[in-house]
């Protein structure tokens, strides 16, 4: 049943060139009182699209294109009205898991001067739809004044204010459901954003870019946002580790393990930095500990959404491969057995999982 309003909920974003997700994007937002979107130069039918659907549509050119000013336009487009702002691109949507109103969900917390929620956030699939890749905790929806985008790339809500309340919204999800498309070269808008504002987030995220592109600079910007006095935040000083000894393990280079190690040990919640730490010992032949890494990775049973990761493997069905190559290696066919069927069980139709299993003798008990 629904609720009566009470909140002036308003969606916003900018766009372009994504007609292909109008419907669905319109069909989840469904209940809000606004929903703006500032078009920043489609040529496929996108704002036309849009407004035959009752979006509020602007257009806008941005030159150069910096996220931070871009969204910061999208946010001043949205009616002064408006007490709650959901920043929501076109490839995104709300999801309530239990079918609740996503409005309900919002409504229901938002008092006591809460100006900013956390919700669950999937970045990627490993099945659309069904099992997530990457995942963690957002923070998109807030107040209508207050806050302001920061940082050219990358960017990032700030709230201007120091009595800013937050809280968790449980019952609403967004779901991003990513496609290939063109976008600005990101790298030198994440170096414009270091060199504007040296901070643990430009930081974080230039380091990341340099370990994405198999640049060596990563090692020692990330190592420079370790040592930032105010890098404090533990999930994501640990996946900078993690990254840190990815470009060691790429170059061959033992001190992957250490990294690896440090990066288990600054978040413990977390199954990446084991996951990574398997994977390297497995390419250099280490069974026993690759398996021990990968034992660990499977004691962690649920994700933490603080921790923020490009390589989600350890959550799919590769950790399962991997512990089974190792205790293939290590003749222990009882935990060979085990693993399989407990890899099968939550990814029946890997084909990689299926034939270890046939290649064992051991598909029946698989599939028992």
């Amino acid at each position: 049943m629904q609720t009566t309003k009470k909140l002036k909920i308003a969606v916003y974003t900018m766009a372009k060139n994504e007609a292909t997700h109008v419907e669905r994007f319109c069909r989840s937002v469904e209940g809000a009182d606004y929903v703006v979107v500032t078009d920043t130069g489609s040529t496929d039918g996108t704002q036309e699209l849009l407004a035959d659907r009752g979006v509020l549509v602007h257009t806008a050119s941005i030159q150069p294109w910096r996220f931070d000013t871009a969204t910061n336009v999208a946010l001043a487009n949205v009616p002064a009205d408006a007490d709650v702002c959901i920043k929501l691109d076109l490839d995104e949507v709300l999801y309530t898991p239990n079918g609740q109103w996503w409005r309900d969900c919002i409504e229901r917390v938002w008092e006591n001067g809460v100006s900013q929620l956390s919700y669950k956030y999937t970045w990627s699939w490993l099945v659309p739809g069904v099992v997530p890749d990457v995942q963690f905790a957002a923070m998109h929806i807030h107040a209508r004044n207050g806050y302001i985008w920061r940082h050219a790339g990358h960017a990032c809500l700030e709230h201007m204010f120091k009595n800013s309340k937050s809280a968790h919204l449980n019952g609403m999800e967004i779901h991003h459901y990513m496609v290939s498309k063109g976008r600005p070269d990101y790298l030198p808008l994440l170096e414009l954003a270091a060199a504007e504002n040296e901070c643990p987030r430009t930081l974080f995220y230039l380091g990341r870019e340099y370990i994405q592109q198999k640049d060596d600079a990563g090692i020692l910007k990330l190592q420079q946002y370790l040592q930032h006095p105010k890098s404090t935040w533990q999930a994501e000083r640990a996946e900078a580790m993690r990254l840190i000894g990815q470009r060691f393990a790429a170059i061959q280079s033992d001190a992957a393990i250490s990294w690896f190690m440090q990066a288990a040990a600054a978040f413990p919640r977390a199954r990446e930095p084991y996951f990574s730490l398997a994977k390297y010992l497995a390419a250099q032949k280490d069974w026993l500990g690759a398996v021990w890494a990968g034992q660990r990775c499977l004691m962690i049973t649920a994700r933490d959404l603080q921790y923020v990761t490009s390589d989600s493997g350890a959550w799919g069905p590769a950790i399962y491969r991997l512990l089974a190559e190792g205790y293939k290696e290590l003749q222990n066919r009882t935990l060979l057995l085990r693993v399989l069927e407990a890899g099968l069980l939550l990814f029946p139709t890997d084909e990689l999982l299926q034939q270890l299993a046939i290649q064992t003798g051991g598909f029946e008990v698989c599939n028992a």
